[in-house]
């Protein structure tokens, strides 16, 4: 699963935030142990600011 939300905070400031999340089970069988092998579980989340800036700022 993945998603994502992006929008502005101000007149110069926007904000996006993604996140993710998997797993699976196991695909091979530990007939010893009984239980299921091979598997994972993965979840993370990124956020950006983005700035406008003016020309003024780089101005010496």
């Amino acid at each position: 699963m993945r998603g994502m939300v992006s929008g502005p905070l101000t007149d110069k400031i926007a904000l996006r935030v993604n996140g993710f999340y998997g797993e699976l089970d196991g695909i091979v069988r530990n007939v010893t142990q009984d239980r299921d092998v091979d598997g994972y579980e993965r979840y993370g989340a990124r956020a950006m600011l983005d700035f406008k800036v003016t020309d003024r700022l780089f101005t010496s």
